[in-house]
């Protein structure tokens, strides 16, 4: 009995130490893609400041000349982003438009079916009912205008005799 509670000790014990080097060695990989990470975010940082230097160098020795490249340049991209967002709009406006299409095709389709499936609802209770009633013996509206029809005939036939 006790060699069974150490080796289940034991086992337990091994599990524990696997989890706790399986959780060192996440914290460490954790660790590392940080830092490679944080190394990654200076060095773009870096770049970004280098290369607002040397637009400023060159913008000071080139002057008018290079705002006017620039501005001329930012024209003709924004010319292009117009068209870019203008066709980007026309093909999601289709899309858009064909996806309604198919919804309401499929509304309308699921709108008839949910007609027929009421439909057949109130036949199927309608004649249950009906059923139910003639059972216990109450008579239908058939039955009733039958006799309303009788007594209208007999009323006549009264009448005309007297």
């Amino acid at each position: 009995m006790k060699k069974q509670t150490t080796s289940k000790s034991k086992t337990a014990k091994k599990s524990t130490s696997k989890q706790a080097a399986s959780r060192q060695s996440v914290s460490k990989q954790i660790a590392s893609t940080t830092i490679a990470m944080r190394n990654d975010a200076e060095s773009a940082s870096r770049s970004m400041w280098l290369a607002s230097l040397g637009a400023a160098s060159l913008l000071r020795k080139n002057g008018e000349e290079m705002v006017g490249r620039l501005i001329r340049e930012g024209q003709g991209m924004q010319k292009q982003a117009d068209k870019t967002i203008a066709s980007i709009s026309q093909n999601v406006d289709g899309v858009v438009q064909s996806r309604v299409a198919a919804v309401k095709s499929r509304a309308a389709k699921l709108q008839k079916e949910f007609s027929k499936q009421v439909k057949v609802f109130e036949t199927t209770l309608q004649n249950g009912a009906e059923r139910v009633l003639a059972r216990l013996g109450v008579p239908s509206k058939a039955d009733i205008d039958s006799l309303i029809a009788r007594i209208d005939t007999l009323s006549r036939q009264l009448r005309a005799a007297k």
